[in-house]
């Protein structure tokens, strides 16, 4: 059972960590999609 705990809060951090990447991204690419609707 320990294990099992152990290796779920590893794919917690992970999977956290991917969202927040996926986030971080997003706002990347939707700062610049802003900026080219604006420059036209």
């Amino acid at each position: 059972d320990l294990d099992w705990n152990r290796e779920r809060e590893e794919w917690l951090a992970y999977s956290s960590q991917f969202v927040f990447a996926a986030i971080f991204l997003m706002v990347l690419v939707g700062g610049a999609l802003l900026e080219r609707i604006k420059e036209e």
